[in-house]
This record gives C-alpha cells, sequence and structure tokens, in this order.
C-alpha cells in the first residue's frame, strides 16, 4: 500500500531578491512595513475568497497567544479556563497560560484525533462560565466543524480561537479555504514544517475583519504617539516573510 506524502517546499530566500529590495528601499523593516501588508492581503484574496482579514505574526504560537486573550478578554478572573484537546502541541497550552487562563484538557475523538465533542459538551456544562475560550486542533490539517463551535460559542456563552497550525492551504467541503468567513480567530503556522511554509511565519485569520483589527492595535508599536495596551506583545512578522509568503500564496490556488 502506497501512502501520498507532502513535503514542504519553502521558497528559496535567493529568488526574492526584488522583494528583499523594495523591503530596503521602504525604509521599514518591522510593524507592518509594506510587503508584509501586501502579504496579509494576498492571503486574504486567494485563500479565503476575499473575506475578512488577516494579521502576519512572528510564528503561530505568537498569534495562539493574543488570541486567546482577545477571545478570553485582556483581564480574565483567576482561574479562568481554556479548553482544549489532549492531543495537541504544547505551545497551545503554554499560549493560554501566557494569557492568564488554566489549560483544561479534553479527550479526543480516536476515530480523527481531534477533540471529542461529548466530551467538549460536558464540560461546558460542568465548568459553566469559569471556560473562557475554547481552542479545538484542527489535527494535522483536518476540516473539523466549524459553524459547531460558533454554536458552541453562542450557547455557552465562550470565547473560540481555532489552533489551526498544519491547515493554512486546506479545502473544506465546499472547496473554500479552511476558515472561510469564521466569525472567530483561526491560527496558522508558516514554519519549515508545514505544507505552507515560508521557513517562520504565522498568520491569524478571521471572517470578522474588526477582530483582526482589534488585535492589530493590540501589538506593541508606535503610532501617531507612543502607546500600547498593557496586554502588548511583539508579534510583527519578520521583513522577509513578506515576499516569501506571497511566492507560496501564488502556488497555492
Amino acid at each position: 500500500m502506497e501512502f501520498p506524502l507532502i513535503a514542504p517546499r519553502p521558497p528559496r530566500l535567493s529568488e526574492q531578491m526584488e522583494g528583499l529590495k523594495r523591503i530596503e528601499a521602504s525604509g521599514q523593516f518591522s510593524n507592518n512595513g509594506p510587503e508584509v501588508r501586501a502579504l496579509e492581503a494576498e492571503m486574504v484574496a486567494r485563500l479565503f475568497d476575499g473575506r475578512g482579514a488577516a494579521l502576519a505574526v512572528g510564528n503561530a504560537t505568537l498569534g495562539l497567544m493574543i488570541a486567546i486573550r482577545q477571545a478570553a478578554g485582556l483581564h480574565p478572573r483567576p482561574g479562568t479556563l481554556a479548553m482544549m484537546p489532549a492531543m495537541t502541541f504544547a505551545a497551545t497550552a503554554q499560549a493560554a497560560i501566557w494569557a492568564g487562563l488554566t489549560p483544561l484538557i479534553v479527550d479526543i475523538d480516536p476515530q480523527d484525533w481531534t477533540a471529542d465533542a461529548a466530551e467538549e459538551e460536558r464540560m461546558l456544562a460542568q465548568h459553566g462560565g469559569r471556560i473562557g475560550v475554547v481552542v479545538p486542533y484542527a489535527t494535522f490539517g483536518t476540516v473539523i466543524d466549524l459553524d459547531r463551535y460558533a454554536w458552541l460559542a453562542r450557547r455557552y456563552e465562550v470565547g473560540v480561537v481555532i489552533d489551526a497550525a498544519a491547515s493554512l492551504g486546506t479545502l473544506d467541503e465546499a472547496g473554500r479555504g479552511f476558515g472561510t468567513g469564521a466569525p472567530f480567530a483561526l491560527v496558522y503556522s508558516m514554519h519549515a514544517t508545514k505544507t505552507f511554509s515560508v521557513g517562520e511565519g504565522g498568520l491569524v485569520y478571521s471572517g470578522d475583519a474588526d477582530r483582526i483589527d482589534q488585535l492589530r492595535d493590540g501589538e506593541f508599536r508606535f503610532r501617531e504617539r507612543a502607546q500600547r495596551d498593557p496586554a502588548g506583545h511583539q508579534c510583527q512578522d519578520a521583513r522577509d516573510t513578506g515576499p516569501d509568503g506571497t511566492e507560496q500564496a501564488g502556488r497555492t490556488r
């Protein structure tokens, strides 16, 4: 029996000299430079049918940190829980801890290795308002049921952030990019080990453009005057990820 394998194929930096020259000529090497903003627009246009907005970050862990903090509230009460499946990457739990939450682990469904739906609902009923955010993992790019998580968010008045680290470029049953139009944040990785790889980087996407604007405003940066939210963090994507990511997006669809 043969099993198809997908190997990462990041763009060659040596082939991105024009993009690097544009960065150098712009004089803007961080804080949402034109190449990174072009990447974000390209991602939304090519992968998410032009719906919503995206924020490029240094890596997916940083994306989870700020998205979880936003979903649970910038200043969660002590003891607030972040529910996530037993099978996920350690950084998911670490991101929740950074956001001031305590990880609450639920078992997985042995058929698809994603969070067990009955266990999620049991925990939500048992812990009630203590759960500030649900963080499902789209295991190895699995297309999990986002409509169900939108229902859970309404039913239990809980935040939702999807750990979609391996899902950038995955298509749902309708042939759309996984996550298209979702009302909450999805966090994707562009690490060298992922199928959509640029070496390092992450992307936070939501069908709700206002949510992404809020995340962008919460980053550490200087605007017309020096200011930042107390929870601000330096999360911007690296300057050279813009050309590489745009090249990779062009290959995807």
